[in-house]
């Protein structure tokens, strides 16, 4: 009977002890599954974010695309009117010769912006895709240790 007297306060030490740890494990386990959700929300925010800007890039490199076409039909055109017009002054085939030299000018340094361009998208689509597959790997890898 004595041992009983003495076992019931360890016994209800204990309880009141592992109900405050319960506590503490129970806010422990709530904070690491937000962190978890908002780690993985986070990353795959990022994805969206980062594709959706790759789809810009493209998006840009078409229209620069197109305007590199299309000023390379201009120059075209004017050096059809050029060969066409004969009968004009010497001072406006002169003018009309400067503005065909400058746009292919502006038709090289374009060219040149897209091939960049091309090269920059083609380097972070790259780059993305490693990255990406990296920090995946490392996300399964990490969460599924913690799951276990």
């Amino acid at each position: 009977m004595k041992k009983i007297i003495y076992l019931i306060p360890i016994i209800l030490g204990g309880l009141i002890v592992t109900s405050c740890y319960k506590d503490v494990m129970e806010d422990v386990n709530i904070r690491l599954e937000q962190m978890e959700n908002s780690k993985i929300a986070s990353l795959s925010e990022q994805v969206v974010n980062i594709k959706a800007t790759l789809d810009k890039l493209k998006g840009v490199d078409g229209t620069l695309d197109a305007a590199i076409k299309e000023l390379d039909n201009l120059v075209s055109s004017m050096k059809t009117q050029l060969d066409a017009n004969e009968s004009a002054d010497a001072s406006t085939k002169q003018e009309l010769e400067k503005k065909i030299a400058d746009a292919e000018a502006l038709i090289a340094q374009l060219t040149a912006a897209d091939e960049v361009l091309d090269g920059k998208i083609t380097d972070l689509t790259s780059y993305v895709d490693a990255e990406l597959a990296k920090s995946k790997n490392w996300a399964e890898s990490t969460f599924a240790t913690l799951t276990q």
